[in-house]
């Protein structure tokens, strides 16, 4: 089992930081080509989706999207549990989990990926052709992330 990381993006950030808490270790890569904003091209070609994080397993199984690889640890590792048990706990943590990601990280991406030069190409994660940036997509995100913080 390994797990794909990339230092730049948040998504393997929030695996690690949940990994930490459960107090479980799992060897890592990161992924990230050194001193470029992509990935490194061998994983771009082995893996269709093109994105961290990536949980590869010893089978060869691919799983991809943070939220999708913490719920495969918190199932192998039921204690202690951090996504909770009952019916209305796990609602929640759902809820606030797609809305800090809907909300949150997708405005502050949007801002991000179309504003800073090392993205010029690279507007949107996992695209193999150029997808050139959005300048308007700055002032829009800007006001959802202004909204979500609120």
């Amino acid at each position: 089992m390994k797990l794909f990381t990339w230092g730049r993006a948040p998504n393997p950030r929030r695996v690690l930081t949940y990994l930490r808490e459960k107090g479980i270790q799992v060897p890592t890569e990161d992924a990230g080509e050194p001193d470029k904003p992509v990935l490194r091209q061998e994983l771009i070609d082995s893996y269709p989706h093109r994105r961290v994080p990536l949980l590869e397993l010893d089978d060869d199984t691919c799983i991809v999207e943070a939220m999708a690889i913490c719920r495969y640890f918190e199932t192998l590792h039921p204690t202690p549990p951090l996504m909770e048990r009952g019916a209305v706990e796990i609602a929640l943590i759902e809820m606030w989990e797609r809305l800090a990601e809907w909300e949150g990280l997708h405005a502050i991406s949007e801002v991000f990926r179309n504003f800073h030069k090392s993205f010029a190409d690279f507007s949107l994660a996992g695209y193999v052709d150029p997808l050139p940036q959005i300048p308007a997509l700055i002032d829009r995100g800007t006001a959802r992330m202004a909204q979500f913080y609120q």
